[in-house]
């Protein structure tokens, strides 16, 4: 039950979220088809993405990205990509070039309050997707 209620304080908590809002969504008006450099979406490479963005918010544009995230350079911006469709990070509103851990990438991922660290729960992929 505790799950459902957290599900529940996240998507009332979060602009943007559902589709029935009356305002346009940004991902529905630019969707994007490529970013993920052919790699598919892997479990593993949303926490790695969210706790490397929490640690660093430039990880991804610097230039040991692959040596700290333990993949090849084209992984790198997959991660990046598949954490961002994700809505699990997003750009810093003040420094575009920092990248932030968004509501919903706090409340799954966090070390200490995190619900679903390790993606375990069918209900969170369904929640992210």
């Amino acid at each position: 039950m505790l799950l459902f209620s957290t599900i529940y304080r996240i998507i009332s908590n979060m602009d943007n979220f559902l589709i029935s809002e009356p305002k346009t969504l940004s991902y529905l008006t630019n969707p994007s088809f490529s970013g993920h450099q052919t790699f598919p979406f892997r479990y593993t490479w949303l926490k790695k993405g969210v706790d490397a963005v929490t640690e660093d918010p430039t990880v991804f544009s610097s230039e040991n990205a692959s040596v700290t995230l333990g993949v090849g350079k084209n992984m790198v911006s997959s991660i990046r990509h598949w954490c961002n469709v994700a809505r699990l990070i997003k750009a810093d509103s003040l420094d575009r070039r920092r990248l932030i851990r968004t509501e919903l990438g706090k409340t799954i991922f966090d070390d200490t309050d995190g619900f679903d660290p390790y993606l375990d729960d069918p209900a969170t992929l369904w929640l992210i997707h």
